[in-house]
């Protein structure tokens, strides 16, 4: 189930707002729009089965158009028609069209991610081709792709790391890829135990510490 069905069933994300915002998206029409953003309230409202009558006089149709447009919103999956299991009436319900909404999020989210996770790349190939004067090969493109998009380093990570591994003339991915594996290490560490002193730090403490006594 989406991670957003949720918040839009609760209505902490704006049921009718965002259903205005994304109607287009889900083929469906202004008439159709309204008459399920009508039944969310209402049924939020504990009215769980609004007559047709009582739709129509809050809309610009007829009784015989609200059921038309509720039999095809049945029809194409928006609207469920359930019966209650403590006194075995019939309710609407409108999860389908919650869950819906909340598959659009994921999807968008999913392109914002994938279109960040894109530029990350070009400027770290571009950082790394640029130092190193020479193209990537195919092998080491796909090592800079997981770095983003599974080990979620960032651009300034890798920076860093080619950085240091330049001071010591090292100008190859393995040697870059180590230095990160250890920087997240480090990392990591500290989140666990922020009290825990950090190793590099300490020994730079100590060693430029000691040089600076003498």
């Amino acid at each position: 189930m989406s991670k957003y069905y949720d918040l839009i069933k609760s209505n902490i994300i704006e049921f009718d707002r965002l259903l205005l915002d994304k109607y287009y998206q889900l083929n469906l029409n202004e008439v159709d729009t309204i008459l399920l953003i009508k039944l969310h309230n209402l049924i939020k409202q504990g009215n769980k089965f609004p007559s047709s009558s009582l739709l129509a006089s809050q809309m610009y149709i007829t009784e015989d158009q609200v059921g038309e447009r509720i039999v095809d919103l049945v029809n194409r999956g928006f609207i469920d028609m359930l019966l209650s299991s403590v006194d075995s009436k019939e309710h609407y319900c409108l999860d389908a069209t919650y869950r819906r909404l909340g598959l659009l999020l994921e999807d968008e989210e999913r392109k914002a991610t994938d279109k960040k996770h894109d530029l990350e790349i070009k400027k770290i190939v571009n950082l790394l081709e640029t130092e190193w004067k020479k193209l990537l090969s195919s092998l080491e493109l796909e090592i800079v792709a997981r770095w983003v998009t599974e080990k979620n380093y960032t651009f300034d990570n890798v920076k860093e790391a080619v950085l240091r591994g330049l001071k010591q003339k090292q100008t190859n991915i393995k040697y870059v890829d180590r230095i990160l594996t250890t920087m997240h290490q480090d990392v990591e560490e500290v989140q666990k135990d922020p009290n825990k002193p950090n190793i590099k730090e300490l020994f730079e403490e100590v060693y430029f510490g000691a040089k600076r006594n003498l």
